[in-house]
């Protein structure tokens, strides 16, 4: 469980890695204040409202097939997994009072490649 807090402006950031959004944006100061009043409330930040970078994943195959008699067939792959090795940043830390908030934490994995040869008969 987290607080939800205050969202005291836009909140859009430098969209950097250590930075995604302005942190600075969001307080619980209020809410520690209404708390002590004696009355209680939820903050006024939406959910969802943070986006996070884009996805550009682009698989490709190669295949080849290639009859040796009637009965039997071989076929060649080559298979490319984030073929063109774009980079794809993970979601932000969304919990506030985290260390990570607005922190981008992790990546997507690289290029994968995969060649088979499968033979049917």
């Amino acid at each position: 469980f987290s607080p939800r807090p205050d969202r005291t402006c836009n909140g859009a950031g430098p969209k950097t890695i250590p930075a995604w959004f302005k942190t600075s944006c969001f307080t619980t100061d209020t809410l520690a204040q209404a708390l002590a009043n004696g009355t209680p409330r939820f903050g006024n930040s939406g959910r969802n409202i943070l986006t996070q970078p884009g996805v550009q994943n682009w698989d490709v195959a190669f295949i080849k097939q290639t009859a040796i008699n009637e009965r039997i067939k071989v076929e060649f792959r080559g298979e490319l997994f984030n073929a063109f090795n774009h980079t794809n940043l993970g979601t932000p830390g969304a919990t506030f009072g985290t260390g990570d908030f607005g922190v981008i934490s992790y990546s997507s994995g690289p290029r994968d490649i995969q060649l088979a040869v499968k033979t049917k008969f």
